[in-house]
């Protein structure tokens, strides 16, 4: 898939998203501004599938995984409750294709402290597939760590054991700066997809079963859509809130340069995707109101089609779905005792290392005299 269009396609996705007696199209258009204003506490769930995908060249190996992609469903949903200002996402892999698996992973996040935890029961428990690929690649250290440490699942891994383990700098708390300017660029995007929305014939709205409200955009609203964002991303104001974000997240090094860079990566690629006559895009999104006239569902199914391309031919298919659910409270965060430290994690990584290099008579009290920097884990 070219760069431009990849770029293009992702870009709208990410637009659609952020905002995630009237006519269809009021209808729709006054659901979606209404999915920026969550509640205190709330519960949405994301998934995304690739549903099918085709390439003339492929090697075998890019096969392989293309194949692999489109039997997986990513999963992420997240409870945030933003007074206590803290939240949990849950993270579901699942595969039905030839290599099953099912991957449960959560992260728990303080947004006072900026620090986040991720409970290592899920990763010491994982299915028997999952295994078997984590200890093809570490030469079976992983099964010797589950094995040696079951009381692992009672421990948690922090954003400070990482950052201790890795040599790098810890993750900063979010300032009430960024906060703002994150506050100011959503509600930016928001007026600009409504703006463009309610610009549209509204003939293309209709409404549908279980009280949704649907529309498909096409080759034409997504090149639209891009100039907009172009021209939104030209607006000194946005740039100031992406510099603020990009700031605290110790990206601001060349940021005027990489930002004028960017906005003109993104001008050649809408030309590019203009300029190409053989893509066919068809995006319908359906959305499903529930109390108070809020977001209950919106769904996205995007199909592109550029198999009459003489060099690169290629269909596919994917669908996007956001849901809004009742709160879920969040599971109890960990105590100090809990959280693994940086050495601790450490020792016992070399210390299951070890064991697989040299059999059970290595002790503890050896590491320091051994090397297992070039140790496969």
């Amino acid at each position: 898939m070219k760069k431009g269009l990849f770029l293009s396609v992702l870009l709208v996705f990410m637009l659609a998203l952020a905002g995630c007696g009237e006519t269809a199209q009021e209808k729709f258009v006054d659901t979606y501004k209404k999915q920026t204003d969550l509640p205190e506490k709330y519960t949405q769930s994301v998934s995304f599938k690739v549903d099918s995908f085709e390439q003339d060249g492929l090697d075998a190996q890019t096969a392989a995984i293309v194949e692999l992609l489109k039997q997986m469903q990513v999963t992420l949903t997240s409870s945030v409750d933003t007074k206590a200002e803290k939240s949990s996402t849950d993270i579901k892999l699942v595969s039905k294709g030839s290599m099953k698996m099912n991957v449960d992973l959560t992260v728990l996040s303080d947004m006072k402290s900026g620090e986040f935890f991720i409970p290592l029961k899920n990763i010491v428990g994982v299915d028997s597939s999952v295994k078997a690929l984590i200890d093809g690649q570490t030469s079976g250290a992983f099964s010797e760590i589950t094995k040696s440490h079951p009381e692992l699942k009672d421990k948690y891994l922090s954003s400070k054991t990482i950052a201790e383990l890795a040599g790098t700098e810890e993750p900063v708390k979010t300032s009430g700066k960024t906060v703002k300017a994150t506050k100011d660029l959503q509600e930016e995007v928001t007026k600009m997809m409504t703006d463009y929305l309610n610009g549209l014939d509204e003939k293309r709205f209709s409404e549908g079963k279980n009280e949704t409200v649907e529309i498909t955009l096409d080759k034409k609203d997504f090149s639209a859509i891009l100039k907009k964002a172009h021209k939104m991303l030209g607006k000194a104001n946005v740039k100031k809130d992406i510099k603020t974000i990009a700031s605290e997240q110790g990206a601001s090094k060349d940021f005027d340069d990489n930002y004028a860079e960017f906005r003109d990566d993104l001008e050649r690629s809408i030309k590019n995707f203009d300029k190409n006559n053989t893509v066919k895009i068809s995006m319908p999104i359906s959305m499903k109101t529930g109390k108070d006239d809020k977001l209950e569902s919106m769904t996205m199914k995007i199909k592109i089609d550029n198999s009459k391309d003489r060099t690169d031919s290629y269909k596919m298919a994917a669908t996007l779905k956001l849901t809004n659910k009742d709160f879920v409270k969040l599971p109890a965060f960990p105590k100090s005792s809990e959280v693994l430290s940086g050495k601790e994690l450490e020792t016992i990584i070399q210390e299951a290392v070890l064991k697989v290099m040299y059999g059970d008579k290595i002790k503890t009290s050896d590491l320091e005299g051994l090397d297992t920097s070039d140790a496969d884990l």
